[in-house]
């Protein structure tokens, strides 16, 4: 699906989020996907080096308050 708009996201996600994804294809012209269980980059180099300006959390409440990677992002 094509969208013009250039807004580019960034979704962090657990597996909770997959089925909200397609969701916001008409919204975004790019959206990269981050599951941070398994991402072992930095992220900070990741959205600058993609220019990406949004970025959305995405979990299911017990995940997201449970999560120690999620306490990573501060950093």
């Amino acid at each position: 699906m094509y969208n013009p708009n250039g807004k580019k996201l960034l979704v962090v996600k657990d597996s909770y989020a997959n089925s909200f994804i397609p969701f916001l294809l008409n919204h975004f012209s790019e959206i990269d996907v981050v599951d941070l269980r398994y991402y072992e980059e930095d992220l900070a180099l990741f959205v600058n080096g993609h220019d990406i300006h949004d970025m959305l959390l995405l979990y299911n409440a017990n995940t997201f308050f449970e999560d120690p990677f999620i306490k990573n992002l501060a950093e």
